[in-house]
């Protein structure tokens, strides 16, 4: 009897060994998956940065030779050059605005990679209208096209949204908008820079005006093929396709407020862009190698600042980085309106500016960011549909009623910076009264990103255990 229990308890001993030591290796291959799913996590975040900076290069290639592109159709001359050339400016985020909800329905139903395709073939196809026109108005439904691929940004977005980490966030939505930034300034130095070409290919004529068409789409192919190759992460296993139904939903305040911020933000800097450019020409003379100037140093600050903001983020919270960046652009915005009535010297106002392009990226990536935590792991499609919508709206309006202000003045630029900068006020006082609303999402503090690692051969419970510790006296009192 004793040699039968020794053998029984011997038995179940090799079977609780076996099922420690599969358990182990089972254990061992999950914690492998889940250290290969980070890593093609990442390498598709990094594909989403480089999708937003070649798309801001296609978007930019062709304003140094736009205006210039329609006066072969619609002669400067004309009483309806202007109103052309503005349906011409604002048709690209008119086509973003429709598109980005649909660009972010599209990813929360199908995920990133095939949202991403299929807007980079629309913006392609917008390219092909844009040099083959042979009227204004085609020129402006291809700049409608590729406005609406375009909203591939929001698709970008959601992404980084969704798939980072809570402590990566700040990171990776501060690359997207330094990737939006630098590619604006690289894609107007390469469309400045192809004002030389004009030769014939395949019975086409490649000239200053056509070629940043050409080259937008070379571009997108090869961002297309970049996305086929290297975007392997799949982004629906992230928490599933669709809210769940007991999921909590975003707090509307906080969401409100982030979208009235990212108006604010974009509408400021729409301004700055479309304004400086005739206030320095009419006022002081400068041309546009000396404005040029002025936009290469901001955009380096912007994008240094946009770059270092993450190191930041280990030593100040989003919301306080927000409150900077408001009052930031806010006092500088002001102090360029003020230049005018206090007789102040020029470099004043050029480091109003430089300040305004400091302070901008904390802003904007605080925003973004604070957003996408609020909104929470599941909704992130739609939701940064929305916002990229709300972007696309602010830059449609912003530099109407910013023109219109400086024609009344005689482009005196006192009202119109002055105006800018009490709506950034405003911005700072948003941030400062919803201060306790900017929090994350509850599903933020969960583990989506597979942080829940193996615990090898902890497989059994504690009853098991004190089974084993028994069956294990068992044989050794057969032993004896």
């Amino acid at each position: 009897m004793p040699s039968v229990l020794a053998e029984s308890s011997n038995t179940k001993i090799e079977d609780s060994a076996r099922t420690l030591g599969n358990q182990a290796g089972e254990d061992r291959t999950l914690l492998r998956q889940e250290e290969q799913d980070d890593k093609e996590r990442v390498e598709a975040i990094y594909v989403a940065v480089f999708t937003v900076f070649i798309d801001s290069i296609m978007f930019s290639i062709v304003l140094p030779s736009m205006a210039i592109y329609l006066q072969t159709f619609t002669p400067s001359s004309s009483p309806d050059y202007a109103l052309y050339l503005g349906i011409l400016v604002a048709a690209h985020p008119f086509g973003q605005l429709i598109g980005s909800p649909l660009a972010g329905l599209h990813f929360t139903k199908r995920g990133a990679r095939e949202s991403m395709l299929i807007f980079l073939f629309i913006f392609n196809a917008g390219c092909v209208f844009y040099a083959y026109a042979d009227t204004g108005f085609l020129l402006m439904i291809g700049r409608l096209i590729q406005g609406f691929g375009d909203a591939n940004l929001a698709v970008c977005r959601a992404f980084v949204g969704k798939s980072s980490k809570p402590t990566e966030k700040m990171k990776y939505m501060s690359y997207i908008s330094a990737a939006q930034a630098l590619g604006f300034t690289c894609g107007s130095l390469i469309g400045g820079s192809l004002s030389l070409v004009d030769f014939d290919f395949l019975g086409r004529n490649v000239n200053q005006f056509t070629a940043p068409a050409y080259v937008s789409f070379l571009l997108g192919l090869a961002n297309i093929c970049g996305v086929f190759t290297n975007f392997k992460y799949d982004s629906m296993k992230i928490g599933g396709p669709t809210s769940p139904v007991d999921a909590p939903v975003p707090n509307r305040t906080a969401v409100v407020a982030c979208m009235l911020m990212f108006f604010m933000l974009i509408s400021s800097f729409s301004i700055l862009l479309t304004v400086t450019t005739a206030y320095l020409n009419l006022n002081y003379g400068w041309e546009v190698g000396e404005i040029s100037i002025i936009y290469i140093l901001g955009s380096i600050i912007g994008f240094l600042a946009f770059v270092t903001i993450h190191k930041l983020d280990q030593f100040f919270s989003e919301r306080h980085m927000l409150i900077f960046g408001f009052f930031a652009i806010a006092l500088a915005t002001l102090t360029e309106g003020g230049y005018g009535y206090f007789a102040s010297p020029l470099w004043m106002w050029i480091t109003g500016v430089m300040i305004f392009f400091l302070g901008h990226p904390f802003a904007m990536a605080s925003t973004l960011s604070l957003y996408s935590k609020i909104i929470g792991p599941h909704a992130q499609g739609i939701y940064m549909g929305f916002v990229t919508a709300v972007g696309s709206f602010a830059s449609i309006v912003s530099p109407l009623w910013g023109t219109a202000i400086m024609d009344l003045e005689n482009f005196r630029g006192r009202i119109t910076f002055m105006s800018t900068g009490l709506l950034l006020l405003v911005g700072l006082l948003t941030s400062l009264f919803t201060y306790p609303y900017l929090i994350p999402h509850p599903l933020e503090t969960r583990p989506l990103w597979g942080e829940s690692k193996p615990k090898p051969y902890e497989a059994l419970s504690d009853e098991d255990s004190d089974v084993v510790e028994l069956e294990k006296g068992a044989a050794v009192s057969a032993r004896r």
